[in-house]
């Protein structure tokens, strides 16, 4: 589930709550994600390079990256909080 969080102004902030996970294409902009609820998630850029994100860690996607895949791996709900330039 995806929810915008900030509107009107120059960046963007999007929540998702994941029980498995979701994928995101960058559309050719810079993502910032911080896992703020749960333990873990995994990240999996589209040209197959993966990331461990634990509890209050952050973790920036380059444009260049096209698309990723955050999957749960902490067993239960978990939210990322998304910014971006608009």
């Amino acid at each position: 589930q995806r929810q915008m969080c900030i509107r009107d102004s120059s960046y963007g902030v999007h929540r998702y709550k994941l029980n498995t996970s979701v994928e995101v294409a960058t559309q050719g902009k810079c993502h910032v994600l911080n896992l703020v609820e749960g333990e873990s998630a995994e990240v999996e850029t589209a040209g197959g390079s993966r990331f461990r994100l634990s509890y209050a860690e952050t973790l920036v996607i380059s444009a260049a990256a096209g698309s990723y895949r955050i999957v749960n791996t902490s067993g239960r709900e978990i939210m990322v909080v998304k910014a971006f330039m608009k």
